[in-house]
């Protein structure tokens, strides 16, 4: 049974940073561009014809307009989309959201719950289908823990599906702040995603 734990203590061994241009967005794809928030404190590349959308610390890669995301309080009804891996996020049209604060790796996981402890071994905390552990990862200047989820699909032609998607979220730090990204299901968001936190930076005039 998995324990949530308080402080998550990461020893990554071996790990080699990113030695990607943090400027060059050529590198992780033909025409893409860098979106920086110096108020936000982070930049990172995204493809072309994508939209990004703020809204306070939540940043949203979209392909369309979005109206203003709305956070729901959980109630009996929707619980097991929290279980599955989604946030309480309406409209839920996002391909990558990205949410970046203050504080260290454990301060970012302590607050959102989504990595554990268990035996010895980092695992999701959140999806009910017996995901593996996560996965060990870094960054440019950061580093942090990644995992996809079997989480939950539903649209207006095939229904919902409580096992239909890959969910990926990722934990990142560089000591001094943090980010969460995590994606609704589709595995080819959850493919750029990646590639779009490769290119995160944590920018240093973070106040």
């Amino acid at each position: 049974m998995n324990l949530r734990l308080k402080t998550l203590a990461i020893v990554l061994v071996g790990l080699l940073p990113i030695t990607a241009n943090a400027t060059d967005c050529s590198f992780y794809g033909k025409n893409w561009q860098r979106f920086s928030n110096l108020q936000l404190g982070v930049s990172f590349c995204y493809p072309p014809k994508f939209l990004i959308k703020t809204e306070g610390q939540d940043i949203y890669v979209l392909t369309k307009p979005s109206a203003q995301h709305t956070k729901r309080l959980l109630s009996q009804n929707n619980t097991d989309l929290l279980f599955n891996g989604k946030r309480m996020l309406e409209p839920s049209n996002y391909v990558v959201h990205i949410k970046v604060a203050r504080g260290d790796f454990n301060a970012a996981n302590h607050k959102e719950s989504i990595f554990v402890k268990d035996k010895g071994v980092v695992r999701p905390n959140i999806g009910r289908f017996g995901n593996g552990p996560a996965q060990a990862i870094s960054g440019i200047g950061w580093f942090g823990h990644k995992a996809k989820i079997s989480c939950s699909t539903s649209d207006s032609q095939t229904g919902f599906h409580a096992a239909g998607g890959e969910c990926l979220w990722i934990v990142g730090s560089d000591g001094r702040h943090n980010f969460v990204l995590d994606t609704l299901g589709d595995p080819t968001d959850a493919i750029l995603a990646w590639k779009i936190a490769k290119s995160l930076c944590l920018l240093q005039s973070h106040r």
